[in-house]
């Protein structure tokens, strides 16, 4: 067993949808889950809606050369058995729109290519343990609890509320990457005709980041001036001009 692999009390069943061979080997290899049975699919639009996951512990779909991949991702949600199970995204780099789509179709989180490090692994590890543990989810150090929508950190609970506990989700889903408010907003549940306001995201990032810095988290949220947000956990810089 590799020393960074990933316990889980379980043996989980991964279905991998849609990737090349090379990309469904590469994604086997660095979800070092263990025990985990790696399933790969392959679907060509209408084939892959009618794909069955009713053993699927958590699904990751490639749409970085498939568009169909949010016509599969609407289905699970609209499938009773698979409405809950968690959903990874794999999307080319740079590509925000894709990135849009995913959340508004119903993907959990978004992957980027090129893969790198651990990164799949602590994404579906997260993604995992939010199920075995009732909802609650570790990243960053920070032990996020999603059913009652509060952080909880050195034996206090914070209180988070729904659309900031996402947004936490969201940060420590991707440390150290400039997030924009149009991707914030998607992953809130707006959508491209109906967004939610800049004027509220930043309401809501600035209630975390009180909230982390009563935590004694510091101040590792930064406004980069003109895109967005930037995570960085450990970081004491407040803003800065990008």
């Amino acid at each position: 067993m590799h020393n960074g692999s990933i316990s889980l009390e379980r043996a989980v069943t991964v279905h991998i949808v849609g990737a090349s061979p090379g990309l469904a080997s590469a994604l086997k290899r660095k979800l070092d889950l263990r025990p985990c049975h790696c399933v790969v699919d392959s679907f060509d639009g209408e084939s892959g809606a009618s794909l069955e996951f009713t053993s699927a512990d958590l699904v990751i779909v490639d749409a970085s050369c498939h568009p169909s991949a949010e016509r599969l991702i609407a289905k699970l949600r609209a499938t009773p058995h698979t409405q809950n199970v968690p959903v990874i995204m794999v999307v080319g780099a740079g590509d925000e729109r894709l990135m849009l789509r995913a959340f508004e179709y119903g993907a959990d989180d978004i992957l980027t290519l090129p893969l790198r490090g651990g990164e799949i692994s602590a994404r579906a590890k997260a993604l995992l343990h939010g199920l075995h543990r009732g909802g609650r989810r570790t990243a960053s150090g920070l032990d996020i609890d999603l059913q009652n929508h509060c952080l909880r950190l050195n034996g206090s609970i914070y209180a988070l509320g729904p659309a900031i506990c996402r947004i936490l989700m969201l940060f420590t889903s991707h440390p150290g990457s400039v997030l924009s408010r149009t991707l914030i907003s998607a992953a809130l549940g707006g959508t491209s005709s109906s967004p939610i306001d800049a004027r509220s995201i930043d309401v809501y990032v600035g209630r975390l980041r009180r909230v982390l810095a009563e935590a004694g988290q510091g101040h590792c949220i930064t406004t980069v001036r003109g895109r967005g947000y930037r995570y960085d956990p450990g970081s004491t810089a407040q803003s800065c001009a990008q």
